[in-house]
This record gives C-alpha cells, structure tokens and sequence, in this order.
C-alpha cells in the first residue's frame, strides 16, 4: 500500500466539477485517501453553488479525519498563521497539512503557498497536474486520455501553468516529471 494521500478542497473540487472523481479514485487507489473536515465544512459550502462538490461528501473511498489533542491543534494554528486568514480556503489547508504533518502523508494542494509552507515543515506536496502525472506513470491514464483530463480540469475551473490542455505532455517532460 502506498504513501496516504490528504486532500485540499481545490484539487476535489475540480475533479468533482468535471465529472471525474472515478479517475482521481483509480489513481490514488494504492493509497489510504483522507480529507480533513474543514475541507468537508469548504466543499458543503460550495455545494451551493456547485452541486457536484456533494459528490465529495458522500465519496467511500476518501477516509473523513479530523484534527484532535492540543498537539495537533497547535500545528493546525501555525500553519493558519502562516497561510493567514485572508481567504476561507487558508483553513482547509492548514488542516490538510497539520494533518499530512502528523500522519506522514502527502499533502495534495494547489495553492502555492500552502504548498512551500508545507514543504518548510518537510511535508511532501503535490498537485493536481502531478495526479495526472501519477496516471499516467502506473498506466490508469493515456497520455490522450491525461490531456482530455486537463482539459476538463481546466473546464472545471482549475488554473495550471498551462495554455491549454495541449500543452500537458510538453509542460510535464520539460519538468522532467514523465521518462
């Protein structure tokens, strides 16, 4: 069994929001998968206004933890004082990294500050675009099929470091992320 995954809200909303939370399955199914549920509480609130964001709460697959004990709510507010409260995102990903933190798991966020805050705490982290990657390496996804991806990922409202979905494989060799 692999390394466990915890979501951020972003990563779940997009696959939600494109229809394809069956392919985010298949590619992490050799890990335990978790979300915190301040990122349940984010996605609920979305729901309002994308309903697929349900599809998340009721997903068997995804483990729901939450943070418990003085130890573990202490490394969930620095993480909140590092993100800052500017955003109602910044407490879903201080959850999901106080979590990834403690537990020894991958921490799956697209922000990029949370992603280098995690990293300075020596938490590994990842993005959407590196799922994709993941699919690709261990043969769940073609690389047509890892290009449709992105592009409704991006349908989805997910923003890559990308022009279109087109660009996919070039961007993810010139990252040296597919031999």
């Amino acid at each position: 069994m692999g390394m466990p995954f915890v979501f951020d809200a972003g990563p779940l909303s997009y696959f939600a929001r494109a229809g394809r939370l069956e392919t985010l399955r298949a590619i992490c199914e050799d890990s335990p998968c978790a979300v915190t549920d301040a990122v349940l509480e984010e996605l609920q609130r979305g729901s309002n206004t994308y309903p697929s964001l349900l599809d998340v709460l009721g997903a068997p697959w995804l483990e729901r933890v939450s943070l418990a004990g003085l130890h573990e709510l202490a490394i969930f507010a620095e993480y909140a004082q590092v993100l800052g409260s500017s955003r109602e995102g910044d407490v879903g990903e201080a959850a999901t990294l106080a979590w990834a933190e403690i537990h020894g798991a991958v921490a799956i966020v697209d922000d990029q500050a949370a992603a280098n805050a995690g990293r300075q705490r020596k938490v590994e982290t990842h993005g959407t675009l590196w799922l994709v990657v993941r699919g690709l390496r261990s043969g769940d996804l073609t690389e047509p099929d890892a290009v449709q991806l992105v592009g409704a990922l991006l349908d989805a409202g997910a923003w890559f470091p990308l022009s279109g979905a087109e660009d996919f494989i070039p961007w993810a060799r010139g990252e040296g992320l597919l031999d």
